[in-house]
């Protein structure tokens, strides 16, 4: 429940908050906005990744969602007094880029510490629904609120949201092993670098990292700001961007539903995993040859389908296999390498876009993060990683390379 929320509430901050913005202050201001948040968000998560493996999961999202509501009112109070104020609502912004720091973290691994290995798939798959469930339901929200009373509606819903989350975090269960101390400040450093040299002396670990920010690079434009481009050049309204985006979270929730279940029962993980990475690329290639709504609807439907299967496929050997004290550390490595790719491929896609079209963009990114994806086949032991079962799996990395945790205390 607590997933469903925070992503409802973030898309409607997503669509109001730019909003805002871009009928008050403009454009330049806009891009000081995304450029600002991008680089708060990066930092944030890797700097406070080594208090995220020591605090208590339920207590880090509970303190999080209720800094997320005091600062999601006092935007709301702002846009209720007509008094916009960009560098105030900027810091405001940062505020909640810090305290998402903790709750995201947090609620993405919480699963592995209150259920047994054999049901954390099925949980994951549970979360991953609720999220898409949040991203589909939060641009109509926001839309419809902002539709009957302004930016101002959408903006007070925001607070009303993250405190209807907030509590349902506090009925979370606490988990058999309790989160122990913070880290101290002379400390904090010593417990960032072993999290860091875990990440990287796991020949795994460390690929599944770079596959995964290569492929990123061009998945990112292309489920994202090529979206609006490609329904500009088919010559259509800008309602069929809610159809399309629609889509797409709708794919992402059937495939975390039922599609990756089904695949990894009848081919296996790897082959699932391998598969749906050339699916999403070549679902994306073929939107750039699409020549109507329709087509491009529903190859977007399949993207997201594709999306939830590699994405969930391995997550639950990749949680289980890194040690309970690290997960937080590691996984901020990941965010903060899908961050950096988040803002190279706009860049990318925008030169390309300029120079060639955004049918060939769509084609050419496509099949570059297909191939991208596709690289995690020739990582060494990936084969037989995800061929072992959820009890095997479960420390596996400590187990076999018993050097990169030697830091440990």
């Amino acid at each position: 429940m607590s997933d469903c929320l925070v992503e409802l509430s973030q898309m409607i901050g997503y669509v109001a908050v730019p909003w805002w913005i871009t009928t008050q202050g403009g454009v330049s201001e806009l891009a000081t906005y995304g450029v600002v948040l991008a680089v708060v968000t990066l930092l944030c998560r890797l700097l406070l990744s080594p208090f995220g493996d020591r605090w208590p999961k339920r207590l880090q999202i509970v303190l999080g969602l209720t800094a997320q509501v005091l600062v999601a009112t006092a935007i709301a109070a702002l846009a209720l007094s007509d008094h916009y104020r960009f560098p105030l609502l900027l810091a405001a912004e940062m505020a909640a880029a810090v305290a998402h720091a903790l709750v995201g973290p947090a609620l993405a691994h919480l699963a592995a510490e209150l259920v047994p290995p054999t049901q954390l798939a099925e949980v994951l798959s549970l979360q991953k629904a609720g999220a898409a469930l949040g991203r589909i339901l939060g641009p109509l929200l926001a839309g419809v609120l902002i539709a009957a009373g302004g930016v101002q509606g959408a903006l007070v819903a925001m607070p009303l949201l993250y405190l209807a989350a907030a509590a349902a975090a506090c009925f979370i269960p606490a988990p058999p092993t309790q989160g122990v101390s913070p880290p101290a400040a002379a400390s904090w450093w010593s417990e960032l670098r072993r999290g860091l040299i875990a990440k990287w002396a796991i020949p795994l670990e460390r690929g599944w990292t770079l596959t995964n920010f290569l492929a990123w690079i061009f998945l990112g434009p292309a489920v994202t700001m090529l979206i609006p481009l490609k329904i500009q050049s088919l010559g259509l309204p800008g309602s069929w961007l809610g159809w399309a985006e629609a889509a797409l979270s709708v794919g992402m929730l059937v495939g975390a539903l039922a599609g990756q279940r089904h695949l990894v029962q009848r081919v296996g993980r790897y082959t699932s995993r391998c598969g749906a990475a050339a699916a999403e690329g070549l679902f994306l290639a073929s939107v750039g040859l699409c020549g109507s709504a329709g087509m491009m609807v529903l190859a977007l439907f399949f993207v997201g389908c594709a999306n939830s299967v590699y994405t969930l496929v391995g997550q639950t050997h990749r949680t289980l296999t890194i040690l309970q004290a690290f997960r937080v550390r590691m996984a901020s490595v990941n965010l903060c390498f899908t961050q950096i790719a988040g803002m190279i491929g706009p860049a990318l896609a925008a030169s390309g876009v300029a120079r060639y079209g955004i049918d060939a963009v769509y084609l050419c990114f496509g099949l570059t993060a297909a191939a991208a994806a596709l690289l995690f086949g020739l990582l060494p032991r990936a084969r037989e990683f995800l061929s072992l079962g959820h009890e095997e799996v479960k420390d596996w990395y400590r187990k076999e390379y018993p050097g990169a945790f030697l830091a440990m205390k």
